[in-house]
């Protein structure tokens, strides 16, 4: 068991930064594969630590809202259930789990691992807030831009079927390429 003396809002900032590579891939409870495309913004306000997370799970992007807790029994113990500030979450980030019953969404168990990394990043860290908020904005802008791809192609897909999309989107990023030269 991890002995836990930091307070649970400055490990939410070290989480939060943790988080912030869309490059790594996490495992949920489940072992389902969890890519997190965007942390979203920390709140700090009642509700979800973290809003406007965006996952691919299963091939999907989900945008929503994500709670952090030092121990998933947390969830429980401050009455988030009963709580509406907490229906869009999408994810529960928990540095340890306790046997309890599943919750609608995904549980993300950070190992002890990657524990020693979030305290590796809390130490180093002195004042990243506009560093923060740089990669917060550059992260929606490639989110935006995701989310609008995946539109474009679901478009082509159901206006010219499967090869005639991909011909479609082929000459359309040649011809962007092209006019970028």
């Amino acid at each position: 068991m991890i002995n836990f003396r930091l307070f649970e809002t400055d490990l939410q900032k070290a989480v939060h930064i943790y988080l912030s590579d869309p490059s790594k891939v996490f495992f949920s409870k489940d072992n389902e594969p969890i890519q997190i495309l965007s942390p979203g913004k920390l709140n700090s306000n009642e509700g979800p630590d973290f809003i406007e997370i965006a996952l691919l799970i299963r091939g999907k992007i989900i945008i929503g809202d994500a709670e952090f807790h030092k121990t998933s029994l947390d969830w429980e113990n401050h009455n988030h259930s009963s709580d509406s500030n907490y229906d869009n979450v999408i994810l529960h980030i928990v540095l340890e789990e306790h046997n309890r019953p599943d919750l609608p969404f995904n549980t993300l168990i950070l190992n002890e691992e990657q524990l020693l990394v979030i305290l590796n990043d809390l130490a180093n860290t002195k004042d990243t807030q506009a560093d923060l908020f740089s990669l917060e904005e550059l992260q929606n802008y490639a989110l935006i831009r995701i989310l609008r791809k995946a539109t474009d192609a679901q478009n082509a897909l159901n206006n010219f079927g499967l090869h005639g999309a991909l011909v479609y989107l082929l000459q359309d990023f040649i011809n962007r390429y092209k006019t970028r030269r």
